[in-house]
């Protein structure tokens, strides 16, 4: 006998009909959404619903699209092992154009270049972004929507779209701010950048509260309160005047370091945040030269304030 021998009553008929109607239903919806979610402007493409792996592959796909179409500038780099950590050299400088006499506009607001943009993290008002010139593979940017001066306060909404960014990447990956004149800070347009795989030859000591040479404070995790109270333990604010650097990994420590200079005087190697893990970048041999006679953390202690 098969399951549907003999009279078939209108309440199993209207049940049939009811399970078709909601399946064919689910797979329109399912079909729209996916069209819709693929011709949204990238600035829109919602990323808070997505899992980790999703958000993942999301960062990788748009990579790929802003490679093919020129809008992602991989710098060539070496890297060489220096006393304390790593350096990374350029091979040369072509990869950056020189600057013009023309008002250069926002990088961080729409339009963006193709690719560049790789979604709208509404729940907190952040945009994620791949930093056009990337020193390091995978580059990314935690913009805020809206103009917001990068040396004004961070808030609980930069650390949460920070912290949903770093959970989809990993315990390698780090995030890094800078904040006043001499932090290395290249726009005012408030962001938080994210390298997702780098070496951190820096982070056993300050986890441990070891002596390094420089003042920093550490925090077990990253907040807006955490920052607030190493600010205080060091002597700093919010104040525009302020410079200091701040890193946070997924599995902590938050770190907050002050800053004296931008660069070093004998050869002018620049520092921004990511200098602190202990990886350094130069733009010549001849910098190299400087960080190889002066140690990483040589370097660091200058730009840095002496402990």
């Amino acid at each position: 006998m098969t399951p549907f021998s003999g009279p078939i009553s209108s309440r199993n008929i209207r049940a049939l009909v009811t399970a078709a109607t909601v399946a064919v239903c689910s797979g329109i919806v399912g079909v729209l959404y996916y069209q819709r979610i693929n011709s949204v402007p990238d600035e829109e493409y919602p990323l808070s619903g997505l899992a980790d792996d999703q958000l993942r592959e999301r960062i990788s796909e748009q990579q790929e699209k802003a490679k093919k179409c020129g809008s992602l500038v991989a710098v060539p780099t070496t890297e060489q092992a220096v006393e304390g950590g790593w350096v990374r050299v350029a091979e040369n400088l072509k990869w950056k154009p020189k600057g013009s006499s023309a008002i250069k506009r926002n990088p961080f607001l729409p339009p963006y270049e193709p690719g560049l943009c790789i979604g709208d993290l509404a729940e907190t008002g952040h945009r994620l972004l791949l930093n056009k010139y990337a020193v390091m593979p995978g580059h990314l940017l935690v913009v805020t929507k809206l103009y917001f001066n990068q040396n004004d306060s961070l808030t609980w909404a930069d650390f949460k779209a920070v912290h949903r960014v770093l959970q989809a990447l990993g315990d390698r990956a780090v995030a890094f701010f800078n904040h006043g004149p001499e932090s290395g800070f290249s726009q005012k347009h408030r962001h938080i950048q994210i390298i997702p795989d780098v070496e951190y030859p820096l982070k056993a000591a300050y986890k441990e509260g070891a002596q390094v040479g420089f003042k920093y404070a550490t925090r077990p995790q990253a907040s807006i309160e955490a920052v607030d109270s190493a600010l205080k333990e060091l002597g700093l604010s919010w104040s525009p005047n302020s410079s200091f650097n701040m890193l946070w990994t997924l599995d902590g420590p938050l770190v907050v370091i002050p800053r004296s200079r931008d660069a070093t005087k004998d050869g002018g190697v620049g520092v921004n945040g990511i200098g602190f893990t202990g990886s350094l970048f130069v733009k010549s041999q001849a910098q190299l030269s400087v960080v190889k006679q002066q140690t990483i953390l040589g370097v660091l202690r200058e730009v840095g304030v002496r402990a």
